[in-house]
């Protein structure tokens, strides 16, 4: 082995053997990685950027309960364009829903119930004709992350805006 690189965290012959096989191939695989990000940027200039929306999407149905709470994501999955609700009142997951991540700061009240919302949907679907209105949301509740907000309480609550 090359006495240009002893690691005090060699623990055999093979490890060394990898760890100085890798320290020298470095600048070559510095290379690659850097054709690949130019590679893909080229393809597609916006890879790799994220886009900030902020929305602020409201219902008319309260939150408190369990089949409110869906009445309440079906109405937000509509505002950030996730859903589609069609006339004869079938959900239709829209195309670009896969891939998008929504983090909503919500209240404690709605953070629990959104958690239990996974729950409350599939036991829905064991209900005769619910899957065409159910999967979708299931769906959409994927790509969803809802978090308890503080500044919800302290910035809302208490300067009365709510």
């Amino acid at each position: 082995m090359d006495d240009e690189f002893k690691s005090p965290f060699v623990f055999n012959a093979n490890t060394a053997a990898f760890v100085s096989l890798i320290y020298k191939c470095s600048k070559d695989i510095n290379n690659a990685a850097n054709f690949q990000r130019k590679m893909v940027k080229h393809i597609n200039p916006k890879a790799g950027t994220i886009d900030k929306m902020f929305a602020f999407p409201t219902s008319q149905h309260c939150e408190t309960n369990p089949e409110r709470m869906k009445k309440v994501f079906a109405d937000v999955g509509q505002a950030l364009q996730m859903l589609a609700v069609n006339e004869n009142e079938t959900t239709t997951l829209l195309p670009n829903t896969k891939r998008r991540k929504i983090n909503l700061h919500v209240d404690g009240l709605t953070a629990r119930n959104f958690r239990k919302l996974r729950y409350n949907l599939t036991r829905k679907l064991m209900e005769m004709g619910a899957s065409k209105y159910i999967k979708p949301m299931i769906d959409a509740l994927d790509q969803i992350t809802c978090q308890h907000d503080i500044l919800h309480k302290s910035r809302m609550h208490c300067n009365d805006c709510i």
